[in-house]
Parts: C-alpha cells; structure tokens; sequence
C-alpha cells in the first residue's frame, strides 16, 4: 500500500464493496501505545516468568536425568537395559529420553546444580513470550475477523 513513498489510503466502504476485506485504518496507527511501550510490556513478562520459576530442585527426577545424561556421554549412547534400578537391573530398557538427558547434563556440567535453576527459569520466559504471541496473534485474528462480520452489512450499499 505504499505508493510514492507514502500509505495510499483506500476508504474501507469501497475496498470492502469489491469483495477484499478490510484495510487496517491508517487512523487507528496513532492509537497504538508507543514502541517503548510495548517493548517494556514485553520484558516484564518475560522477567516475571523468569523470577517465577527461580526456585531450587526439589524433585529426585532431575538427577536422575542428569545421571542418565553422564551415561549417555559416556557410553556415546543411550542405554539398552536399566542400570540405575535396583530392582529391574540388567532388563531391557528403552532410554527415550535420552537427548534431553544429554541436554540437562550438558547445562549441569557448565553451571551446576544453578545453572540448572537459570535454565528452567529461561525456558519459563521462552513459554511465556511464546504464549503470549500466540495469544496475542489470536486476539488480533479475532478482532479483525468481528470488525469485518459486524461492517458485512455495508458490503454493496455505499458506492464510490
């Protein structure tokens, strides 16, 4: 719609009577908040996320995963029978876990038991902003989708 190096303005009625659907009103650009705005919008979320989900490891399973990911690393593969089970040891065993054990030892081994904590606080602010994009989009689709149902009945009235 640029035309000349400027938005060309298309009256709604009109390009709507044609059967397209309706141009975003160049008006409705100032009524944005600001780009800062947004933006800090934003970063709070993902900083709440990521202040949330600071918490210490509480559950056996994670070193269980972390364990699983050394022998992974040193067996350069995932295991074929249970070797940490005390009561099924040595049965055939299927390691479908196996990348994401290496993933979690990976972040183990570079920082720890914190850098484990930093790591599931980074992926709660991944989702977060994930979600939120998502959500975000939806809502957007939505609007549009009731401005153009509520306006159908101006198709064919108005004439330019």
């Amino acid at each position: 719609m640029r035309a000349g190096g400027r938005f060309s303005y298309t009256p709604a009625s009109a390009s709507y009577a044609e059967g397209r659907s309706l141009p975003m009103d160049q008006g409705s650009l100032s009524d944005r908040p600001p780009a800062c705005t947004r933006i800090a919008l934003v970063v709070v979320v993902a900083l709440c996320a990521f202040a949330m989900a600071l918490k210490p490891v509480r559950s056996p399973d994670v070193w269980h995963h972390v364990k699983s990911g050394w022998f992974v690393v040193q067996n350069r593969g995932p295991a074929a029978t249970d070797v940490f089970s005390c009561t099924v040891q040595g049965k055939p065993w299927i390691q479908y876990e196996w990348l994401a054990q290496l993933a979690i030892y990976g972040v183990y081994q570079a920082g720890g038991a914190t850098g484990l904590v930093l790591f599931q606080a980074a992926a709660a602010a991944l989702l977060a902003l994930l979600l939120m994009a998502a959500m975000c989009s939806a809502l957007i689709t939505l609007l549009f989708r009731l401005r153009d149902r509520l306006l159908a009945w101006q198709k064919g009235m108005v004439q330019w």
